[in-house]
């Protein structure tokens, strides 16, 4: 279980922040100094549609399925800010909660899906309305993305990234999970393998 300390506006904080965590990863480690099973591999929107598909025509829909979306009463733990200057300005601090409701941006293009923003309910009471989604995550990938620091150390998992979409930060900063199983590799939206 992540620690819980109090923090100075009283709430209960879960220590480590995963967007923070998967940015850091991603900016300050080459991947010749980490393990395979933790390597991120870049990948972009279309190279990905094209292995699978080998269509031009289904890249738009070929990718939704890796992006989760999370329904109303769905336990999460999600970033939280005091405001809306330290919102732009910082990634925030997490906190569980559970979602109250979501909206979809139709506009962004992404061939990942739209970028969602969350109505998010803290456990402690407070809420916030609008949290993008590459700032939530479900409780039990949370959990398990924090057992090792932040840093993905599965065995036969891989965390993809798609460094070259421009628009949607959850496929540059969070991604999706790759398990090889049977010799082949299967996408997962969650790493706890929920959909």
């Amino acid at each position: 279980m992540a620690s819980r300390k109090m923090n100075k506006t009283g709430k209960r904080k879960l220590l480590t922040d995963p967007v923070a965590a998967a940015a850091l990863d991603a900016l300050s480690s080459s991947d010749d100094d980490l393990p395979i099973a933790t390597k991120k591999k870049k990948l972009s929107a279309s190279s990905a549609a094209k292995e699978k598909t080998g269509s031009e025509g289904r890249i738009r829909n070929s990718l939704r399925h890796l992006k989760p979306l999370f329904e109303e009463g769905d336990d999460v733990c999600a970033a939280w800010w005091p405001d809306a200057k330290s919102r732009r300005d910082s990634v925030g601090e997490w906190f569980p909660g559970v979602v109250k409701s979501y909206r979809d941006d139709v506009e962004s293009g992404s061939p990942y899906g739209p970028t969602r923003y969350y109505d998010i309910a803290y456990d402690d009471g407070d809420e916030l309305d609008g949290v993008e989604d590459y700032c939530v995550f479900s409780k039990t990938d949370y959990i398990l993305s924090m057992q090792n620091n932040g840093q993905s150390s599965w065995i036969g998992v891989k965390n993809k990234c798609d460094y070259e979409i421009k628009g949607d930060k959850w496929p540059r900063i969070v991604g999706w999970y790759v398990a090889t199983m049977d010799g082949q590799e299967r996408p997962f939206s969650l790493l706890s393998g929920e959909c």
